[in-house]
C-alpha cells in the first residue's frame, strides 16, 4: 500500500472519531407523542458543525435514541413515541458534554422522568456522575453525630408512617441513611431523602423527609473536604457540569471511610464507623444503638477481609469479621458499586475466647469512596 495514501487515510479515520467541542451544537428535536398526538417534547440531537461524518458524534446520538426507545429523530420514521413534554439543556465544558431533560413517560403508568448524561466527546463513552456521597463531607465522629442530632428521629417515624400506610406493612427498599441530595441556600443546608423507596403501585406511601438546617451548625461535624465545599468555596454554586469537573480533582481528597449498619445475632443494632488507609490498617468505633458508648475498633483491610479487635476500657471484648465476595450469599449484604462487579459483605462478631460467635444481619454500608483492591 502506498505510504502517502496510507497517511491520508489515517488521518480522515482519526479526524472521523475527534469531536472537537467547538465544532459540537446540541439542537433540540421537537416530537408528538402518538397517544394523544398533541404534546410536544424537545429531545436532544448532537451536529458538528464541521464532520458530518464523526463517528463519536453518531454514538451519543444513538445512544439517546435508544434512551428514548426510539429509531429515528424524524417524526415520520416513528411508530411510537410516548414521552410527553420532555424539556432538555446542555453545556459543553473541557470535552465534557453535559444533557439533562425532565418530562413524563406513558408506559403502563404515567411516570415522571429527570435524567442528567455526561459524555467524554474524545471516545463518545458514557460517563458515571461522580457525585460526593454525602458522609463524605463528615469526620469519622462528626457524621453519626449530626445524623444523631438532626435526622434520624425524623426519618424513623416517616418510615414507621409508610410501612403502615402499605397494605401488609412492607419495608421500603431504602434506609434512613439514603439521603439522595444536599443543597446549599442562604446559609441552610438541605438534604432530602430518596424519593423511590416503594414501587410504582405503593409510590403514595413513600417516606418523605426534608430538612434545612443552619450550615454554620454543621461546621464542627465537617471535615476538610466537607468545609470546602459548603462553607470555603463556591461549589454548591457550580453547575453539573462543574460540579464533575471539580469532583474529579477533589475526588483524592475523600477520605476512605466505612460506615455500616445492623443487628448482632438479629437482636443488638449497633452503628459503625471505621476508616481504611493506604497500607490497610483500620481503626474506628462503634456503639449500639441503645447505649451509644463507642467501642473502639483497630484492625486490618486485607484479601477482602477486614478483621477488627473491639477493646472497651483498654480491655478486648471481642472481635469482628467481615468477608467480602462477588458471589450471593444467604447472609451477605449486596453493596450497590456503579460500573463495578457486584459485591456481597457477610459479617460476624466472635467473642475473646473466640468459642462463642454471632451472625451480622448487616442493614446498610456507606462509602465514602471504593474499598481498596
Amino acid at each position: 500500500m502506498n505510504f502517502k495514501f496510507l497517511i491520508i487515510l489515517t488521518i480522515i479515520i482519526t479526524n472521523s472519531f475527534v469531536a472537537s467541542s467547538q465544532n459540537i451544537t446540541v439542537e433540540k428535536v421537537k416530537l408528538i407523542e402518538t397517544v394523544d398526538n398533541k404534546y410536544v417534547s424537545e429531545i436532544p440531537r448532537l451536529k458538528d458543525l464541521a464532520n458530518e461524518k464523526n463517528l463519536i458524534v453518531d454514538k451519543i446520538n444513538t445512544y439517546i435514541l435508544d434512551w428514548f426507545m426510539i429509531s429515528s429523530f424524524n417524526q415520520n420514521d416513528l411508530d411510537e413515541f410516548r414521552w410527553y413534554d420532555v424539556k432538555c439543556s446542555s453545556e459543553i465544558k473541557e470535552q465534557i458534554l453535559y444533557i439533562s431533560f425532565k418530562g413524563e413517560y406513558y408506559g403502563a403508568y404515567l411516570n415522571t422522568v429527570e435524567e442528567e448524561l455526561l459524555f467524554d466527546l474524545t471516545n463518545g463513552e458514557l460517563l458515571e456522575l461522580n457525585n460526593i456521597p454525602f458522609q463524605a463531607l463528615f469526620t469519622l465522629n462528626g457524621y453519626f453525630e449530626f445524623l444523631n442530632k438532626y435526622w434520624l428521629e425524623g426519618v424513623r417515624k416517616e418510615f414507621k408512617e409508610a410501612i403502615n400506610c402499605t397494605e401488609l406493612k412492607d419495608e421500603p427498599a431504602c434506609s434512613y441513611y439514603d439521603i439522595e441530595e444536599y443543597k446549599l441556600a442562604n446559609g441552610k443546608l438541605s438534604l432530602s431523602l430518596r424519593d423511590d423507596c416503594y414501587p410504582y403501585v405503593q409510590r403514595a406511601c413513600n417516606p418523605y423527609y426534608r430538612i434545612s438546617v443552619d450550615v454554620d451548625s454543621v461546621h464542627k461535624y465537617l471535615n476538610e473536604l466537607g468545609k470546602y465545599l459548603l462553607v470555603d468555596s463556591k461549589y454548591m454554586t457550580l453547575s453539573s457540569l462543574g460540579r464533575f469537573i471539580e469532583n474529579k480533582r477533589l475526588k483524592k481528597l475523600i477520605e476512605n471511610n466505612v460506615f455500616i449498619f445492623g443487628k448482632i445475632n438479629d437482636q443488638y443494632p449497633f452503628s459503625m464507623a471505621i476508616n481504611i488507609d493506604p497500607d490497610g490498617l483500620v481503626d474506628g468505633y462503634y456503639y449500639y444503638d441503645k447505649k451509644m458508648e463507642h467501642i473502639d475498633l483497630v484492625g486490618q483491610y486485607k484479601s477482602d477481609e477486614i478483621k477488627l479487635k473491639e477493646y472497651f476500657n483498654n480491655k478486648q471484648t471481642g472481635q469482628f469479621e467481615f468477608h467480602i465476595q462477588d458471589e450471593l450469599h444467604s447472609k451477605g449484604f449486596f453493596l450497590f458499586r456503579p460500573d463495578e462487579d457486584a459485591m456481597y459483605v457477610i459479617g460476624k462478631w466472635v467473642n475473646p475466647h473466640k468459642d462463642k460467635s454471632y451472625d451480622i444481619n448487616i442493614t446498610e454500608i456507606k462509602l465514602c469512596r471504593s474499598l481498596p483492591e
